[in-house]
């Protein structure tokens, strides 16, 4: 074989390991696709179950979150079930022990209590605890004869809300009236003692309110009941003191000296109504009040008090300023200023 011959030979197998190279390479070639296509369909399915599992999991959470709702609302419900119980308990148990002392104040001769006046009294006092916005603090001034008087007088039968709320105006009109006597009592002494003058403002006769004396209530006088039993129905003791709560829902309208006033002039006012449906609206004089109806109320007014003072409830330095400033006649002098 000669020389050309040789390297003729050796090129076409240089040619034909350089195709089985490139047949080689092509095939891993081909292979490397394949396998990349199975990754990314491997990893198409992968996202999709991640997604999958995903949205099952968003579900799990608001269900979770509805049933987490709803058991915060049975909760709710549950604890204002449980209340009703316990108040429910708490009626019960007041009924069988007024049952019980209704039994045993028979058995004792102590006649019972047929006209449900009690229960009247101890379903108006509940009423203002469960709706205090319908509360005044003149209530507290009532005393247990007051009540009597209130539940005795003709009422309505406290089945629906109109006539609880009727009620309950009729409560504080009576709470009021007997502040009201007190104040225009107070406004008198405390003129007695500033040279005819009024008062500037309703705090200034807050000392002049705690010191008067609680008369006499004459309900228990029929029954020859005396002083110093300890209760508040009975006189000669001074009354509770009052507080700024009770004074700041009335205000001065007059200013001045008590020569320059009308007779039955109003000088204090009462500020605004507890409920704007059913309630009265107070004005004092020194002598005497009056009360408008206010809303369902609108018709109903009256009057109150006395032309002359009540000197009893005065203490003895009051009543001897007042009997001083009969015994003088002032000379008019321009209203000073405030």
């Amino acid at each position: 074989m000669t020389g050309l011959q040789k390297v003729l030979v050796a090129i076409a197998f240089a040619a034909v390991g350089v195709g089985l190279y490139e047949i080689q390479q092509a095939s891993r070639v081909r292979e490397l696709n394949q396998r990349l296509h199975q990754l990314e369909a491997a990893n198409v399915e992968l996202l999709e179950q991640i997604a999958r599992e995903r949205n099952d999991a968003t579900n799990r959470l608001a269900l979770l979150m509805n049933e987490n709702e709803s058991l915060r609302e049975n909760s709710a419900e549950l604890l204002r079930l449980r209340g009703m119980v316990g108040r429910l308990q708490a009626d019960l148990r007041d009924a069988t022990a007024a049952k019980s002392a209704r039994i045993e104040g028979e058995d004792h001769g102590i006649p019972s209590d047929p006209k449900g006046v009690l229960s009247r009294i101890e379903l108006l006092k509940r009423a203002f605890k469960q709706m205090p916005e319908r509360q005044i603090p003149e209530i507290q001034l009532l005393t247990d004869s007051d009540w009597l008087r209130i539940v005795e007088m003709p009422m309505p039968d406290l089945e629906t809300e109109a006539s609880l709320r009727r009620t309950m105006s009729t409560v504080r009109q009576m709470a009021k009236a007997k502040f009201a006597s007190r104040l225009g009592v107070a406004a008198n002494a405390y003129a007695a003692a500033n040279g005819g003058q009024l008062p500037a403002d309703i705090s200034m006769l807050k000392s002049y309110l705690d010191s008067q004396t609680i008369p006499m209530d004459p309900t228990l006088m029929r029954f020859g009941l005396g002083q110093g039993l300890g209760r508040p129905d009975f006189g000669g003791k001074t009354y509770p003191p009052i507080d700024d709560a009770t004074l700041q829902r009335y205000q001065m309208i007059q200013s001045g000296y008590v020569e320059q006033l009308r007779s039955g002039q109003p000088v204090i006012a009462e500020r605004a109504p507890v409920d704007a449906e059913y309630d009265t609206l107070f004005r004092i004089g020194l002598r005497s009040y009056s009360f408008q109806g206010s809303g369902e109320n609108s018709s109903l007014t009256g009057r109150g008090g006395s032309e002359k003072p009540d000197i009893e409830s005065m203490t003895p330095e009051q009543r001897k300023a007042y009997e001083r400033s009969l015994s003088r006649r002032p000379t008019p002098i321009s209203e000073p200023k405030n």
